[in-house]
């Protein structure tokens, strides 16, 4: 078991904000639109046909309509949290393996996000009925976001062992 004073904290910060960003690109700038629209249909509230005429004002209304939501600050801080967690067990995973190149710590990154994220993810399709859109969104989300905290993991961590 690593201690927790060998984790590298302002790497495993670092490697949390770039996955964060990662998910505020993906949801909120590139594909705002559908995933909000998916979202709506994946929850019953709007038909497919009608999601598609939803943008602007009137996506926003019909998102603000979804049951049971937390207040958008406290996802946010939430959801960062779980950024923090990944970020802390990639760390983890990678400083165990120590893998001898860039390479070889993205590959562990897409091992670990295919044999866990992955198919954790696929519970919500296989038992839950949800979207195959959105299952893939999110996908795309979390292997990019785990491809770059593993980049940026294992170069700062490099970079520390050299200044040591």
């Amino acid at each position: 078991m690593v201690p927790l004073a060998r984790l590298r904290l302002l790497h495993i910060l670092v490697a949390a904000l770039a996955m964060f960003l990662v998910g505020f690109l993906t949801y909120g700038v590139a594909f705002r639109e559908l995933w909000s629209q998916q979202t709506l249909i994946d929850r019953g509230l709007v038909s497919p046909a009608d999601a598609v005429g939803l943008t602007g004002e009137a996506l926003a209304a019909e998102l603000a309509r979804i049951p049971n939501q937390l207040p958008q600050l406290q996802s946010i801080v939430l959801g960062f949290g779980v950024y923090l967690l990944t970020a802390a067990g990639l760390s983890t995973m990678l400083r165990l393996a120590r893998p001898a190149s860039l390479s070889g710590a993205l590959r562990l990154s897409f091992v670990i996000w295919a044999a866990f994220a992955a198919t954790t993810l696929a519970y919500n399709v296989v038992y839950s009925s949800e979207s195959r859109i959105l299952f893939l969104l999110d996908l795309g989300h979390l292997l990019v976001g785990y491809l770059l905290a593993g980049l940026i993991l294992f170069s700062l961590d490099k970079q520390g062992r050299k200044s040591t």
